[in-house]
């Protein structure tokens, strides 16, 4: 019984061995002989990161790069890893002004280019710092360029004074000031300039803070400035070429380089011997100056063919009553004499 039990099995265990065995063989020749259908799926790899630019809508409208009017700064960034679908499209833009922290600027559908103004909060020197991310995950080099904008000229609170505070006929007075800034932020001082009352203006100093300190002014030529009385105004430039507010001195430069004016000459026509002949002169400064000097007035006589003056340089005296010079001079000279006579007179400063 037992010996017939184990044939049977054996007899199942190898039946049941071959035919797993045909089953296998089977299954392979089902599958080797089944059609074969491709995939068709493209993979894109973007491996380039965006370039950025930026430019001002405008050019700086004051002087040595500075705007005078808020510049408005255009940022453009393009994906650069090709023509769609090569490139993935901008996905965010990121600026900041400074040391601050970046902005994100959120980009969608996927552009591949994309424009968006900045433009500073405050005035100043300022460093605009932008990138951009794609969708691939690729970021940009990270940009800058500065831009600076002052539309506050210098200030105006200086003391401005002239030395010498009388009349003088010195081209060069020490016009003296203090007090002349620029607050900060801005360009700073770039010249000082100044003019005399209703004349231009003239550049005086053109180096930075130094210019806000004193110094001579030499002024124009007397052609330019007449003769008379000027205040004197002084104001500040900055960098970016705002002026300040102009100064006005404390006190007048009074300049006087022309002599007074000679207004009529009297001589006696016939005089004798041991008469007394008296001679008259008035005079004038022919604008408001220093004035005549009252005492300066001085008259030379000799007779015509000498060269001896009879009287070399006597005073004249002046009459307060009459508004003029006189000087009486006793004739001693024989009748038939002739003379030459002249008279000069100053003005308070010395000038004929």
């Amino acid at each position: 019984m037992n010996r017939h039990k184990g044939k049977l099995a054996g007899f199942s265990l190898g039946k049941a061995f071959g035919f797993c065995l045909l089953l296998f063989v089977l299954a392979n020749f089902y599958f080797l002989t089944l059609p074969v259908v491709a995939a068709d799926k493209t993979f894109l790899i973007e491996d380039t990161a965006p370039l950025l630019s930026c430019a001002a809508t405008k050019i700086p409208d004051g002087t040595n790069n500075w705007y005078i009017t808020k510049p408005v700064v255009t940022i453009t960034a393009t994906d650069s890893g090709g023509a769609a679908p090569a490139a993935s499209g901008l996905a965010k833009l990121y600026y900041k002004w400074d040391s601050d922290a970046y902005t994100p600027v959120t980009i969608t559908g996927a552009p591949l280019s994309y424009t968006y103004d900045v433009a500073p909060a405050t005035q100043g020197s300022h460093v605009l710092w932008f990138k951009a991310d794609d969708y691939s995950g690729n970021t940009s080099l990270e940009y800058s360029n500065t831009y600076n904008w002052d539309n506050y000229g210098p200030d105006s609170s200086a003391t401005l004074t002239i030395s010498p505070n009388t009349w003088t006929n010195s081209l060069t007075p020490t016009v003296t000031w203090s007090g002349i800034t620029d607050t900060v932020p801005s360009s700073g001082i770039g010249s000082v300039e100044y003019k005399c009352t209703d004349t231009t203006w003239f550049d005086w100093k053109a180096s930075g803070s130094s210019a806000a300190s004193a110094s001579n002014i030499a002024l124009p030529s007397a052609a330019d400035i007449p003769d008379g009385k000027y205040d004197i105004q002084v104001r500040a430039k900055d960098m970016a070429g705002n002026d300040g507010a102009a100064k006005t001195s404390t006190n007048s430069y009074m300049k006087d380089t022309t002599g007074p004016v000679i207004d009529s000459f009297t001589a006696p026509y016939d005089i004798y011997k041991g008469q007394t002949a008296t001679f008259k002169m008035t005079a004038y400064e022919p604008i408001s100056a220093s004035g005549v000097n009252n005492s300066s007035a001085i008259i030379f006589l000799k007779a015509y063919g000498t060269v001896t003056w009879k009287i070399n340089g006597a005073a004249m005296t002046w009459n307060s009553t009459n508004n003029n010079f006189t000087y009486d001079y006793l004739v001693s000279e024989e009748p038939g004499t002739q003379y030459q006579v002249k008279v000069e007179v100053s003005d308070i400063l010395g000038k004929k």
